[in-house]
């Protein structure tokens, strides 16, 4: 719902764009809150001697975020964060 709202808006690339902007030291703070949890869950997770879980959180939090642009509609969307997900789960089995 809220995707399709926002995508409705005719300039809503521009909406985003300002959005980003103006909540930029705020979406930086959340950003490294949010690589550093998922990081640590995979740590706790999986075989914590790898030394790569920052650097695919990174992946994993700018692909998903990122995701939104260049799609026609929220079944595109879908597929693109579905592609994500296997990329993740491969560099994970990796």
């Amino acid at each position: 719902a809220w995707y399709e709202a926002i995508t409705a808006a005719p300039d809503w690339g521009a909406l985003m764009d300002g959005i980003n902007t103006a909540a930029a030291g705020e979406l930086s703070h959340w950003e490294k809150q949010w690589v550093t949890a998922i990081t640590q869950m995979l740590r706790d997770t999986l075989d914590a001697d790898r030394n790569d879980f920052e650097e695919i959180a990174r992946f994993l939090y700018s692909a998903s975020k990122n995701a939104k642009y260049g799609v026609s509609d929220v079944d595109e969307l879908r597929q693109r964060l579905a592609t994500i997900h296997k990329a993740t789960m491969a560099l994970l089995s990796t």
